[in-house]
């Protein structure tokens, strides 16, 4: 009988090296992932993608498009970024949970004051309804963090997609195809877990939805509720 010669990798092994290049290949996609989806770069972006189509004059995209990404970003990333300058919180995505409240304390009141100033200024119902969608989705995961981490990341992304989609152009439910990949970035980077993305991708659509079919903007189109269903589901089995 011929003996099998133990150094030789069988079909199930790979050597320490390629395994090593494969997991810092991973990692490195991660954090590219993360970094593109960042709520401080996904939500600007899209606030400023609806001001942009609902702006009638230049000046009004830059009048709207200032009061919705300041308030809704500027300031929340001002105080996260002093934090981190001063040592109360750790990093700009704030991953640990204890460190959350103040963040989105600030980010509730700025918010608010946002929508406050759309409305008072007179902005389209579309953006003041935006600006309550935002407030909105603050709460609800502000409330959550309380007792529990829940993924910002995909949330916003969520928010975000399905709020162009009903203010801008249905076709923009096709950023929701990027939520697995999101998903699974913050789980590689051990920032989340499955449910903890897979629940955000939830509360997010809800609440959303919720806010700007009664504001009146759009009609519920079952497609992007389809789409996030059928995108969440998977990941949570």
């Amino acid at each position: 009988m011929l003996s099998k010669n133990p150094t030789t990798p069988g079909p199930d092994t790979a050597p320490p090296q390629a395994l090593s290049w494969s997991a810092r290949t991973a990692d490195q996609l991660a954090f590219v992932i993360s970094a593109v989806a960042s709520p401080f770069l996904v939500l600007p972006l899209f606030a400023a993608i609806v001001t942009a189509h609902h702006a009638s004059t230049p000046l009004d995209f830059l009048w709207w498009g200032a009061i919705a990404v300041f308030c809704s970003t500027g300031l929340p990333f001002l105080y996260i970024f002093i934090g981190t300058r001063t040592g109360r919180i750790t990093d700009l995505h704030v991953m640990r949970r204890d460190q959350r409240g103040g963040p989105f304390l600030v980010a509730l009141l700025s918010s608010s004051l946002g929508a406050l100033l759309l409305y008072w200024i007179g902005a389209p119902r579309q953006m003041v309804a935006l600006g309550v969608a935002i407030v909105a989705n603050g709460l609800a995961f502000g409330l959550i963090t309380l007792r529990w981490k829940i993924s910002m990341h995909p949330s916003v992304l969520t928010a975000s997609a399905l709020a162009s989609a009903l203010l801008v152009d249905h076709r923009f439910a096709a950023v929701l195809l990027l939520l697995p990949a999101v998903v699974w970035a913050r789980v590689r980077r051990t920032r989340h877990s499955v449910l903890q993305g897979c629940t955000a991708i939830l509360v997010a659509a809800g609440v959303t939805l919720g806010v700007l079919w009664a504001f009146g903007c759009g009609s519920p189109a079952p497609d992007a509720v389809a789409a996030t269903s059928t995108l969440a589901a998977p990941l949570g089995g």
